[in-house]
């Protein structure tokens, strides 16, 4: 189970940083840097829900034993909190990436009796028409 949550979060660290949020070349702003790059951030955050820690206290503490082998330098509570708030839109261009990734992203929503459902003809509204696809 370690070994696959490992190659999971490199894998997503490393598509992250090569195709949504490259870390070069980005400004660096007034006072200390992060501990973490964003893509870092992100990885880590995603390592909190899949190890289903709700508590960013506890998972703070846990993350040292869990993922400190992927990650040597993990911030204090409040600098994590910090981070995520303001990669908040980084985040979600990551799972809008992550989302278009997956195959049936593109597929055609049809129910069993070939019909387009419902909420796509209540989402087109004043009549019009959506043609999905």
């Amino acid at each position: 189970m370690k070994t696959d949550l490992d190659a999971l979060l490199t894998a997503l660290y490393v598509h992250l940083d090569d195709h949504v949020m490259p870390s070069r070349g980005r400004p660096r702003g007034r006072g200390r840097p992060p501990v973490l790059t964003p893509a870092e951030a992100v990885v880590v955050a995603v390592a909190q829900v899949l190890l289903r820690c709700d508590d960013e206290r506890r998972w703070m503490r846990m993350a040292a034993g869990r993922i400190g082998h992927l990650f040597p330098r993990l911030p204090s509570q409040s600098q994590y909190n910090r981070q995520l708030r303001d990669l908040g839109p980084a985040m979600s261009a990551a799972a809008l990436w992550l989302a278009r990734q997956i195959p049936t992203w593109h597929a055609r929503a049809v129910t069993t009796d070939g019909r387009y459902p419902d909420p796509l003809r209540r989402l087109a509204g004043d009549g019009q028409q959506i043609t999905p696809g």
